[in-house]
């Protein structure tokens, strides 16, 4: 509510030839019964910028699934991007802003540290990022909550309330509780975020590094198979190496990205092999690896597995 607030405040400020289209999408994940008139609620809302002379069109989409029971908010989350990004290329959207804020940043954060996350998840949610033609922008990631509440009281505007933000049921909620206290002792939001930009560039970096090194072992890696010489990039700090094989996995299946502890343990078992003439062999996302006696690592896609078989990782 406050992000459509302030959009269409920006919107009064803008001369009429200069205005990219602006519409607003709610998720109604159908997960509680008040979500359908919280939904109609923004419909609602939206009309009334109409009387400021601001029209934005509203959608309400619609969740549809069969009560899931297992990994409930992870699911809705993927839902609610999926149903969000075909919205927008239906009606031709170039942008989806999310009201994503520094609350929200702090959170994330904590809990990738806790599932163990690399840099790559410690830099927390990025302010914007491509996803094929559409850009994803989160313009209120340095805004706290109480802030956003504050804009939204000010100018009498409404907003709701998920119970499901502070039920222990959920990882994340258990996560957030976490919060208040850390900041009484000086991590805050703001801290968060600081601690995001510093290893974001770290992380930056790195990538850049890594996928230039990708380059120069595994060259344009077209075709179904990529060969390069292990011991070489061992001469490269393991990160690196690491990095430089994840690529390599992912090249097989760019949109599903290899965990990370899994590519470890598998690294962790190449560079002896590598090192003392073993062959090695193994399977990591859709990719197959044999390492030879003379420290040549191959990668070829792995055939499409039959469903229910195991996969070796």
């Amino acid at each position: 509510m406050a992000l459509l607030s302030m959009l269409a405040q920006w919107r009064q400020s803008v001369p009429d030839n200069r205005l990219p289209k602006i519409s607003a999408a709610t998720v109604d994940h159908r997960l509680r019964p008040e979500a359908a008139g919280e939904a109609s609620a923004v419909a609602d809302f939206v009309r009334s910028l109409e009387s400021e002379g601001c029209h934005i069109d509203h959608t309400i989409l619609t969740w549809q699934h069969h009560n899931p029971t297992t990994r409930l908010q992870e699911r809705a989350r993927q839902a609610r991007y999926e149903l969000l990004t075909d919205h927008a290329a239906r009606i031709g959207a170039d942008v989806v802003m999310t009201a994503h804020h520094a609350d929200d940043q702090a959170e994330t954060i904590l809990f990738r540290i806790i599932r163990g996350s690399g840099l790559a998840g410690l830099a927390g949610m990025s302010r914007e990022r491509s996803s094929g033609p559409l850009v994803l922008a989160r313009p209120l990631l340095s805004i706290r909550k109480d802030e956003l509440i504050g804009w939204c009281r000010r100018r009498g505007i409404g907003w709701s309330d998920d119970p499901g933000n502070i039920n222990p049921r959920f990882a994340r909620s258990r996560m957030r509780a976490l919060l208040p206290p850390l900041e009484k002792e000086g991590l805050g939001p703001h801290e968060w975020a600081r601690l995001a930009r510093r290893v974001g560039r770290a992380e930056q970096a790195l990538d850049s590094i890594a996928r230039s090194e990708a380059d120069r072992h595994f060259g344009d890696m077209t075709g179904d198979a990529i060969s390069l010489d292990l011991r070489h990039l061992l001469d490269q700090p393991e990160e690196i190496a690491l990095r430089v094989l994840v690529i390599a996995v992912e090249r097989f299946e760019p949109l599903r990205p290899v965990r990370l502890e899994r590519a470890e343990a598998l690294l962790d078992k190449l560079v002896p092999a590598a090192r003392t003439g073993q062959s090695h062999r193994a399977t990591l996302g859709q990719a197959r690896i044999a390492l030879s006696p003379k420290g040549i690592l191959t990668l070829t896609r792995q055939a499409e597995r039959r469903r229910g078989s195991p996969q070796r990782d």
